[in-house]
């Protein structure tokens, strides 16, 4: 097996690490606190490694350089973060919009779980009525 591409997630504290082979199949995937992340590249035989440029990306680069690995950084992509989020955050950013709130002022797991449940099935009814119609809902209801 010859590591032929790792893929390095920079971080504050905790570093993602993604390492594939010639095939492409994945050997390892896994999370490095700061102090292990050099160890672990002296382990790996020369290779090429892909990190977003960002403002560490430039030290790494040359410490895993100095390593005898190849390094490519390759410019941050903010339309597919933003792609990510929207994807993630519109159905909790209109639940929390039925709900007439911002934000959640819940304390206590318990009680944000009750305030989250109710408001998801809330925001599936409302799908559910939207695609299918009132009418056909209220027939699937009663059967």
């Amino acid at each position: 097996m010859k590591v032929s591409t790792v893929g390095l997630d920079l971080a504050k504290n905790v570093f993602q690490v993604h390492v594939v082979d010639e095939a492409g199949e994945v050997v390892v995937r896994k999370a490095l606190r700061r102090r292990q992340v050099l160890p672990f590249f002296e382990r790996l035989e020369s290779c090429l490694i892909g990190m977003e440029a960002c403002g560490t990306s430039h030290y790494w680069g040359r410490e895993l350089c100095a390593l005898g690995h190849e390094v490519k950084l390759m410019p941050p992509a903010p339309e597919k973060m933003r792609q990510r989020r929207e994807t993630v955050e519109h159905p909790f950013g209109t639940i929390k919009a039925r709900m007439g709130a911002t934000h959640f002022l819940m304390k206590q797991l318990k009680n944000v779980r009750t305030e989250m449940a109710l408001g998801g099935g809330a925001y599936n009814l409302t799908r559910v009525m939207n695609i299918m119609g009132i009418g056909p809902l209220i027939q699937a209801m009663r059967a």
